[in-house]
């Protein structure tokens, strides 16, 4: 047996609230990650851009 055929067998017995949490937990695997940013320094012209700045402050 798939795992698809197994999670359609495991979804008939389930009622309808936990339809729900299962359809909006799909849905959450489906939404793009948010990428980390950065620390964009305008004012210096980026010139730390690509920098460790905790690392720089303590040395």
């Amino acid at each position: 047996m798939s795992i698809k055929e197994k999670v359609k067998h495991e979804l008939e017995y389930l009622n309808e609230e936990e339809l729900q949490l299962v359809n909006e937990y799909i849905r959450n695997l489906r939404k793009p990650k948010n990428k980390k940013r950065g620390i964009k320094t305008h004012h210096f012209k980026g010139m730390f851009d690509h920098v460790n700045i905790r690392k720089q402050a303590y040395e």
